[in-house]
């Protein structure tokens, strides 16, 4: 009885296998590739979460002025002898990162940039022997607080660039350094070269950042994607709080210009407008600044125009003219989104101009929605012949931006380099104003 049951269930079993087989390998095929996608889903989404925590670590903000440290291959002098590495970086590799991502090594106090080129090759070249060919440079203008050989660090130079923010290179290449406590550094100066003095297990170099005596994870500050600065500050940051945006605004103080004055008025309404464009209100407020202290003040403001819109140097009178500031804020996020979108002309101009300037000014390269100066290159163009400045002498802002004048003879031309000079002379002092005023 037990094997006719046990057959009977067999013959049940084979005959509905028999009859719907088809159907049960498709469910099952669609089960699997239902699997499969949900893997490829959760693998895609796991895969932007980590680019985005990537992505995460450099801050537009804070990165305001710093240049990553390895230089480039090529070198130029200036006139007192000091070598300068400020093209694209032969190094770029990170190969330990900052303790708050580096279980291997939770006390590392920086990142360890490798001798890996570009190319992901060892790289070296013969310069009186073996040596590492990549420059350290200073990543900003500062003064030189420690260098000597230590024992663990290295030969070392350690940078004051104020404000409370020091920046330290260990382990360059012995008898590499070539600057002594005491001594003035301009970014991009070459200080070294990559080597493996020190505690060190191989050629690297480590940069370390801090602020106020606390390290902090120097790729907030440094970006091998934007090596050479030119970001200076997210065009689409809202990251300020409005309390803090007005309050900042309000104790802004400058003892001969009064145009704060009536923008402090329309604090409010420059961060409700350019927040909800989606306009870095910092950046608004700056321009603005700048622009309404140049125009032809009082008919400017008249005008409630706060953005120099249609005002040029030799018109400021003929400026647009609107109905109230909120419409001069909304023109302004108009022109930014403008500059800044892909495809459009003016997109596109900023491009053609950048590509006929940035051999001049190498942070003049980018695109208007990665770079505040390629954002302004057009809307800051100098002259293109030399004026007549004070007492007859011809200039072309040479005077504000060297502090002498030019020796040009009136209406002739303006060369590259002063225009690109101009250019980045000019978002500086953007730049600047948002540092006065922000702290940031």
């Amino acid at each position: 009885m037990g094997d006719y049951l046990k057959d009977k269930a067999k013959s049940t079993a084979n005959k509905i296998w028999q009859m719907y087989k088809g159907k049960i390998i498709m469910v099952g095929l669609i089960v699997l590739l239902a699997i499969l996608l949900l893997a490829f889903i959760v693998g895609i989404i796991i895969t932007i979460m980590g680019i985005e925590e990537e992505n995460s670590k450099y801050n537009p903000m804070l990165s305001y002025g710093f240049w990553w440290p390895i230089g480039s291959q090529e070198i130029t002098t200036d006139e007192k002898g000091n070598e300068y590495a400020k093209d694209a970086p032969s190094a770029i590799s990170i190969t330990s990162d900052y303790k708050d991502r580096n279980p291997e090594r939770p006390d590392h106090n920086g990142v360890d940039i490798g001798n890996l080129d570009i190319d992901g090759n060892p790289h070296s070249k013969n310069y009186g022997g073996i040596v590492p060919y990549h420059y350290i440079i200073a990543s900003k203008d500062g003064s030189i607080i420690t260098s000597h050989l230590s024992e663990t660090a290295g030969e070392y130079i350690v940078i004051d660039h104020g404000n409370g923010i020091i920046t330290k290179y260990m382990h360059m290449y012995e008898g590499s350094r070539r600057l002594e406590v005491g001594d003035t550094v301009k970014q991009g100066q070459i200080i070294g070269m990559m080597g493996t003095t020190g505690d060190s297990t191989g050629e690297h170099l480590h940069f370390q950042i801090e602020l106020n005596g606390e390290v902090v994870d120097p790729l907030q500050y440094v970006s091998s994607e934007h090596p050479r600065g030119g970001v200076g500050i997210d065009i689409f940051d809202i990251s300020i709080s409005k309390e803090e945006f007005i309050s900042c605004v309000s104790n802004y103080k400058k003892e001969d210009i009064n145009y704060q004055n009536y923008m402090v008025e329309y604090a409010e309404d420059f961060y409700d407008i350019c927040t909800e464009y989606e306009i870095n209100p910092q950046l608004a407020f700056a321009h603005s600044c700048l622009e309404t202290g140049y125009g032809s003040s009082d008919k400017v403001r008249t005008k409630n125009n706060y953005f120099g819109m249609g005002a040029y140097n030799e018109n400021p009178d003929n400026a647009s003219a609107y109905d109230t500031p909120g419409d001069s804020i909304r023109a302004y996020c108009d022109w930014i989104i403008d500059n800044a979108t892909l495809g459009t002309s003016a997109y596109q101009a900023n491009v053609q101009r950048t590509e006929e300037l940035y051999e001049y000014n190498n942070i003049l390269i980018g695109t208007p929605d990665t770079n505040l100066y390629v954002l302004y290159i057009r809307y800051a163009q100098l002259y293109q012949v030399h004026l007549e400045g004070k007492d007859g002498d011809p200039y072309y802002w040479s005077e504000v931006m060297y502090g002498e004048r030019c020796n040009h003879s009136e209406g002739s031309p303006t060369t590259f380099q002063e225009q690109a000079d101009y250019a980045v002379y000019t978002t500086n002092q953007r730049l600047n104003i948002i540092e006065n005023i922000f702290g940031k």
